[in-house]
């Protein structure tokens, strides 16, 4: 197998972890020279690779990284894609540059890598100082309001990782909502991302007071062989009394590496339903948190995740109660097949002032095959008394009856199977408010489960699949 093959790269990532990249000063001013953007932008992308070059590689003992194989992943083998000289890449596919048919929006947005393909914002939300745009476009035009807003939710010291992308992202988008205004229909983002290299990206959402706005934001890259790595960067910005739909659907393609930071900040009285689907990527590491900062803030928060093949996702969540009477509402939905692995590890933390919270976290996991692989490992740190909090963990396999039942009723093995499974995803389907959104998660979820369920009977039918580093060598 040469090493352009999809496991070459992570057969590399067996060996010693260094820092991701050596980046210089030059290399990060060349970005900004690269997207003609101003300068307060170039001085932050300096600082932030500062902030990279202090920073220590995490150990064994750092519970985030006790499965480090993405640390140990050749990233510096790869094109550092927002300096590489533009080469041939395979454009989205024509239905990926409109939106979806049939789905009532305000306002979309396509993106391919770094290039905005189609920008269109309702008139009456572009009058009323809505701001909806490629996330460099918006930090040329309005400065004054990017500037104090980014790295705010996920600032560059918050991990190797956001060091790292605070220096060279080049890809991503930009919402912003003014005082009191209410976008009744949500808003749809989406980047392809071709390239072979390392990129990274961010999506920065900001409502102001009062503020009402939905957000639908897809990544998404074609089948390839040859390795590629992404990091993502999201900023939720809620003020005071505002309100955020927001939903990410991510389907990388099988040979990319995926990292990423993502933090909600919300304000007195705002509030956050926060969705995400998790389908794609070879092996991913995510690192998520609700930030309750003020009085009466909420959330409620669904990842669903479906695995299969040789996959491997490692989700970190923490809920953060910084104020009374706040309360958040997690729960987690994974389906795992074949010899994927599914890492995930919640925190519920309350301060001692933040009496009244109510916080849950809740994690199922769904295993459909003797080699799959998942562990939820859920926390509490309370430091109040006066508090309602809990956490529950359930992992099982397809109930035997309920198949058996399927079966006596003619329905196939590979069907009874799939239906199972869709009817343990649906609860956090469930949790999607906006038909149209929920529809179209549905079918990505599906379409994933089609697939899956294909493979596994090619599997029943020709022996079992290789080990997981038979696969891919990614490292344990």
């Amino acid at each position: 197998m040469n090493d352009t093959s999809l496991s070459a790269p992570f057969r590399k990532a067996s060996g010693k972890a260094g820092k991701p990249l050596k980046l210089t000063d030059v290399q990060a001013e060349a970005i900004g020279r690269e997207t003609g953007e101003p300068g307060w932008l170039v001085d932050s992308r300096r600082s932030a690779l500062e902030t990279y070059r202090r920073m220590e590689l995490p150990g064994a003992a750092d519970d985030a990284w006790r499965h480090d194989g993405l640390l140990r992943y050749p990233y510096a083998d790869l094109t550092l894609e927002a300096l590489a000289v533009a080469g041939k890449r395979k454009h989205a596919p024509a239905k990926w540059r409109k939106p979806a048919r049939g789905m009532k929006i305000s306002g979309w947005l396509a993106q391919e890598d770094a290039e905005a393909k189609q920008q269109t914002l309702d008139d009456e939300l572009s009058r009323a100082g809505v701001i909806f745009l490629p996330i460099l476009e918006a930090a040329r035009e309005y400065p004054d309001l990017v500037r104090p807003l980014l790295g705010s939710a996920v600032p560059a010291a918050d991990g190797l990782f956001s060091a790292l992308d605070a220096t060279i992202f080049d890809a991503g988008v930009f919402l912003h909502v003014p005082k009191g205004v209410r976008i009744e229909k949500p808003l749809h983002s989406m980047l392809w991302s071709s390239g072979n290299g390392l990129r990274a990206g961010r999506l920065l959402v900001h409502l102001e007071e009062g503020a009402e706005a939905g957000l639908l934001h897809e990544s998404v890259s074609p089948a390839k062989k040859a390795g590629a790595a992404r990091i993502d960067v999201v900023e939720l910005v809620i003020r005071s009394g505002a309100s955020l739909h927001f939903y990410l659907s991510q389907q990388w393609g099988a040979n990319m590496a995926r990292v990423a930071h993502q933090r909600a900040v919300i304000g007195r009285g705002g509030r956050l339903i926060w969705g995400e689907t998790n389908l794609g990527a070879l092996s991913a590491k995510t690192f998520s948190a609700v930030e309750l900062e003020e009085e009466g803030a909420s959330a409620q928060w669904t990842a669903l995740h479906v695995l299969d093949g040789s996959q491997q996702a490692d989700f970190s969540t923490f809920q953060h109660h910084a104020a009374p009477n706040t309360q958040s509402d997690y729960l987690g939905k994974c389906v795992v097949a074949d010899s994927a692995r599914y890492i995930s590890a919640g925190m519920v933390r309350v301060e001692s002032e933040a009496h009244g919270t109510d916080g849950y976290q809740g994690s199922r996991i769904l295993t459909l095959s003797d080699a799959a692989k998942a562990e939820a490992v859920p926390g509490l740190e309370i430091l109040s008394d006066d508090v309602r909090c809990s956490h529950g963990v359930t992992i099982g396999e397809l109930d035997p009856e309920e198949l058996f039942y399927l079966r006596s009723r003619g329905i196939s093995v590979r069907e009874a199977r799939k239906v199972l499974a869709e009817g343990f995803l649906e609860e956090a389907l469930g949790r999607i408010p906006e038909t149209d959104i929920r529809k179209r998660v549905r079918l990505a979820v599906l379409a994933k489960m089609e697939t899956m369920e294909a493979v596994h009977i090619r599997i029943k039918t020709n022996g079992p699949p290789r080990s997981r580093a038979e696969d891919q060598g990614v490292p344990p």
